[in-house]
């Protein structure tokens, strides 16, 4: 991406923190940060972005809008960076720096996360040891050696290898972030994990006002996506000696349970976008006082309602999002197939990223193929989703993990009901949050994570009845107009900037 260009102002008001997201990613995360930026112009943004590594990304997928004034780019898991490996023999002193370095590793992860600014000055320290003889020396690899050897012998040395070089490959990077960021006001992330981490790091340098937002449950979307659904597919989902391998996959779930309370330790306010989410905040650590919760806000005059009516002849049904395993489309196939039983002239299309999972995009296709289904489904690739709305009847959301999702609000903003699974915020949306806000009524309807026959009876329930549609419509209109306005996210966002501000102004 070296031909794109990149602001690169010495000042900014506020820095965002963002892990595979805005502006190089699509999603839910991208589109609001990138609202965020639209209705704040008044503010002047600096961009960090953390990344997988750099081949991975082929441009901007959002524009970047005038009061983005600052963007840096960084790979957590760029090899190139580092130095091939070397069968040299090195120094008694070297390997014990390598081995200490190890332990203070092992102690912060495992133990104690009080230790991160010794070990972060060490990392900084060239005199001391750099990333390529930590990971790729001779005597980094019989350390390692010992390690597996001590603890993990029991499962595949290849994931216990990469898994604990993976583990440690970016802090580095982020070391070296810390001192070269433009002059700022506010930290903001926009997750947990290395983000959040980063923002712990820079709050504790500066001494500035900290603001998390999360989205969805960090451990279960953002690792997956970042080390390339290597755990999700090959171990999870096929139990390829699951139990032998529990070792290391709980090393990682402790690892960024450790970032996720290093974040919060620094943060303030900590904010989520519907309740079961701050509460899993509270069991993680965060201080009760300093949760909140502000739910996405849409932009009606982008989403006005469509006048939509429901086509009871010829339905069509839509799965929007990107094509990865952590959607399960394959489940929203399955559906469908279910569905196409009972309504021969529905169809379905699929609206979203083929690019990110092209090996999942394939296992779709044929699983489309084996039932025969071809005729059915169309893949329509990233769209602009108001192009889309006015074609489709409902819904139908399958995903293993969400937060609150931006297509839901989309959709009923625009007067589609919702089928979706019981993730996230989901419930929320469909049923209400208050008894105020459920007396509005079902703005569509919920199943179990993976359960293609309740997906596909909810579907066929709200397709075949013309008032329950109705009804459903009306609950979803009236939910989305009272509780997620644009005005109040622009409303509840500058209150909480402005006092930071005035906060940050106050320190000595």
């Amino acid at each position: 991406m070296k031909h794109l260009y990149f602001p690169t102002a010495q000042e900014a008001d506020i820095c965002l923190i963002l892990e595979g997201t805005y502006p190089f990613v699509g999603g839910g995360v991208t589109h609001w940060v990138s609202e965020l930026i639209r209705v704040l112009p008044e503010y002047r943004f600096a961009i960090i972005f953390l990344g997988t590594r750099e081949e991975d990304y082929s441009g901007f997928h959002s524009p970047l809008f005038d009061n983005v004034v600052h963007l840096q780019a960084h790979y957590l898991f760029d090899i190139h960076e580092s130095p091939k490996f070397t069968t040299q023999d090195i120094p008694q002193e070297i390997k014990e720096k390598i081995e200490e370095m190890h332990k203070k590793f092992e102690t912060f992860i495992t133990d104690n996360s009080d230790t991160m600014p010794e070990l972060f000055e060490l990392l900084k320290n060239k005199d001391y040891i750099n990333r390529g003889l930590f990971l790729r020396s001779k005597g980094a690899w019989e350390l390692l050696v010992k390690r597996y050897h001590e603890k993990y012998s029991e499962q595949s040395f290849f994931d216990y290898f990469w898994g604990i070089r993976n583990l440690h490959h970016p802090f580095w990077t982020l070391a070296k972030i810390i001192d070269d960021i433009p002059k700022v006001k506010i930290l903001h992330s926009a997750s947990t994990g290395y983000a959040g981490f980063l923002g712990a790091l820079l709050q504790r340098k500066y001494n500035l006002p900290y603001i998390i937002t999360e989205h969805g449950i960090y451990t279960k979307e953002r690792w997956i996506e970042l080390m390339g659904y290597y755990f999700f597919e090959h171990i999870v989902q096929e139990n390829k000696s699951l139990n032998k391998r529990r070792g290391l996959i709980d090393v990682w779930t402790h690892f960024f349970t450790i970032l996720a309370k290093v974040s919060y330790r620094a943060a303030n306010p900590i904010i989520s976008l519907f309740e079961e989410y701050r509460e899993r905040q509270i069991r993680d650590g965060a201080q009760p006082e300093r949760t909140r919760i502000i739910p996405y806000g849409v932009d009606f005059n982008l989403y006005p309602f469509l006048g939509k009516k429901l086509n009871k002849e010829n339905p069509v049904i839509a799965f929007m999002g990107r094509v990865v395993p952590v959607k399960d489309v394959k489940t929203f196939i399955r559906a469908c197939a279910l569905l196409f039983i009972k309504l021969p002239n529905a169809k379905a299309c699929i609206v979203g990223s083929t690019q990110i999972d092209e090996e999942y995009v394939a296992n779709c296709k044929n699983l489309i193929e084996m039932l025969g289904l071809e005729e059915k489904f169309e893949f329509l690739g990233e769209q602009n989703v108001m192009q889309i709305f006015p074609t489709i009847d409902l819904l139908m959301l399958t995903s293993i993990t969400e937060g609150s999702p931006f297509v839901i609000l989309e959709s009923f903003a625009v007067g589609i009901p919702v089928v979706t699974t019981d993730v996230g915020g989901c419930r929320e949306l469909i049923e209400g949050k208050s008894a105020e806000d459920q007396a509005l009524g079902l703005a569509g309807r919920l199943a179990n994570l993976g359960d293609a026959e309740g997906l596909c009876d909810g579907t066929f329930e709200l397709l075949t009845n013309e008032t329950a549609w109705n009804s459903a419509q009306k609950a979803a209109l009236e939910r989305i107009r009272k509780y997620y306005s644009m005005e109040k996210l622009i409303e509840n966002y500058t209150l909480i900037y402005e006092e930071a501000l005035s906060h940050g102004r106050n320190r000595i």
